[in-house]
């Protein structure tokens, strides 16, 4: 039967981790699962991707180090290394999908461009993650 606290099986002891995050170990100290610490959420912007690559808000990207995107209106493309993407280049990103940015460097280096003809509307929201 589960623990009724944290829903694990019982014996299973949840514990913390220097960086913030959690893990859960057996009884005998084996780790069993990781779980990440949750984002303390700073704010949260809309980007309009057009036919020229656009950054991340320069206030939001270099105070933060995590941002869930959601792609909103039209498919986006983009690359995470600092390098411009084109309508015919970069990763692709469709309506509906979520694109999760974990570090500093990711938040100042991702570029976005539209890939096709309408424009795209990005909802992002931005934290902070120990």
């Amino acid at each position: 039967m589960p623990d009724p606290i944290y829903g694990l099986p019982r014996g299973v002891i949840p514990r913390g981790t220097p960086e913030g995050g959690a893990y859960v170990q057996t009884p005998d100290g084996r780790p069993l699962a990781t779980i990440e610490a949750v984002p303390d959420w700073t704010g949260s912007d809309s980007l309009t991707v057009s036919s020229v690559t656009v950054l991340l808000q320069e206030g939001r990207r270099l105070s933060n180090n995590y941002c869930l995107i959601a792609v909103e209106t039209a498919a986006v493309r983009f690359w995470l290394d600092g390098t411009a993407p084109t309508s015919t280049t970069g990763l692709v990103a469709e309506v509906g999908d979520i694109i999760i940015l974990e570090t500093v460097d990711e938040l100042q280096d991702v570029q976005f461009i539209r890939r096709d003809g309408a424009d795209a509307v990005l909802s992002c929201n931005f934290g902070r993650r120990p």
